[in-house]
């Protein structure tokens, strides 16, 4: 058992440099996201955070979100992983209990909910950074020293609960935990290794961060739609053409398929399968996974 970086590393080894997620701006291939891991290990010392410390990452989904969260795991930081949807005021109250002083933000997200954001929910400048500005290819990642093996158990990242069933509670997960989780998913649906993924479920929710570092590992290809609006994930799904869909069994997720303009022709008990009419022309199959409820926005 190895950590993200190792298991990154083995993964573009076996399937060759391939690119593994795009967000309709980018394109990632394995040696971008081991680049990124180089390149954020430099700007998180500079911002003064040491391994160990809590690091909020807070954006929609996108290659700049993947970089940054495994450039936080790697270098031994613990990413605490924040619903964009949070008004200000509970994001900072969530980052006081979490002891987490540095903001990593999605400019595209901010802007969104107000282009002064990330500077009232952080006054330092020098604790808080857009994810998307950072550029790290072509960064050498050779020589890259990951963590020792002793540390994969510890604390990688913090992830909340909806509060369904009570108060939101964030829980703290470890690398070891998560690849685990992937190297089962795998051994229990061999299929899932080189599937081509689109995500219709925010990478802060452990669902979504699962299935995502399970495709990262075994050759997939992951399409990050920022929102789950049944027209913005149309037009991901047509590139290439879907012809299968996976997600939550409920009325939510349904009207998103409709939404789509999928055809759906089955119901499986916690899957909605569907099939567009016509060739997938790539040859490839595209899986759409998603969730419904306080978590689309």
């Amino acid at each position: 058992m190895t950590g993200y970086y190792n298991r990154l590393l083995e993964a573009k080894e076996k399937y060759g440099d391939r690119v593994v997620a795009t967000d309709g701006k980018e394109s990632l291939r394995y040696s971008d996201l081991l680049s990124a891991a180089c390149g954020y290990r430099d700007i998180l010392a500079g911002m003064g955070v040491q391994p160990g410390d809590k690091v909020t990452l807070c954006a929609y989904n996108s290659c700049a979100w993947l970089k940054a969260f495994f450039g936080v795991v790697c270098y031994g930081a613990v990413a605490v992983l924040m619903n964009y949807s949070l008004p200000e005021d509970e994001i900072i109250m969530l980052m006081q209990q979490m002891d987490s002083s540095v903001f990593l933000f999605g400019s595209f997200a901010a802007k969104e909910k107000d282009a002064a954001s990330p500077e009232r929910i952080v006054r330092d400048a020098s604790k808080r950074a857009d994810i998307d500005s950072f550029v790290f290819e072509g960064r050498n990642y050779f020589g890259y020293i990951p963590l020792d093996d002793s540390k994969y158990g510890d604390p990688a990242f913090v992830v909340f609960t909806s509060g369904s069933t009570g108060s939101p509670k964030g829980g703290m997960l470890s690398q070891r935990s998560n690849i685990t989780g992937a190297d089962a998913y795998v051994e229990a649906i061999p299929e899932m290794q080189e599937e081509s993924l689109c995500m219709a479920v925010p990478l802060f929710h452990i669902f979504g961060l699962g299935i995502a570092v399970t495709h990262l590992l075994y050759g997939g290809r992951l399409i990050l739609p920022a929102k789950f609006t049944g027209e913005e994930i149309n037009l991901f799904l047509k590139q290439p053409r879907c012809v299968d869909v996976k997600g939550y069994r409920d009325h939510a997720m349904l009207e998103l398929l409709y939404a789509t303009g999928i055809r759906v022709s089955e119901l499986a008990f916690i899957t909605a399968e569907a099939v567009m009419e016509g060739p997938d022309p790539t040859g490839e199959q595209t899986v759409a996974m998603g969730c419904s409820g306080p978590l689309l926005h």
